[in-house]
């Protein structure tokens, strides 16, 4: 599976220009409702969270550090040979990967138990 990197952006967009309005509604007193402008400053973090949680996933993806597949989502699936494409890790580097995540657990062990002790 393929992850257009274009799409993910877009989307990121979309979360950021919501968060905007939401902001919007809220500094000029424009929310329909007493409960809905108390709401706002929730609903506007809560897009923002998500905007920074995809860019941060995103963003270490691309750096190699995690497999993309975890980008995976339906506006983001790549359909096309246009745009700028990520593929998910063959089977191979996903083994490789837990390999070293194992190498470095174990590392820390003995580390951890030392801290405990002292």
């Amino acid at each position: 599976m393929k992850t257009d990197v274009g799409a993910e952006v877009g989307e990121l967009r979309s979360c950021i220009e919501a968060a905007r309005t939401l902001v919007d509604l809220l500094r000029n007193h424009c929310a329909p409702d007493a409960e809905t402008a108390k709401a706002l400053p929730a609903r506007i973090s809560a897009v923002l969270n998500i905007a920074s949680v995809r860019l941060g996933l995103l963003e270490r993806c691309l750096n190699g550090s995690r497999n993309p597949a975890e980008l995976a989502a339906s506006y983001s699936s790549a359909v096309g040979s246009d745009g700028t494409h990520i593929a998910e890790w063959s089977p191979a580097r996903r083994r490789a990967d837990v390999e070293r995540e194992l190498r470095q657990l174990q590392a820390d062990r003995p580390r951890s138990r030392r801290r405990r002790s002292s």
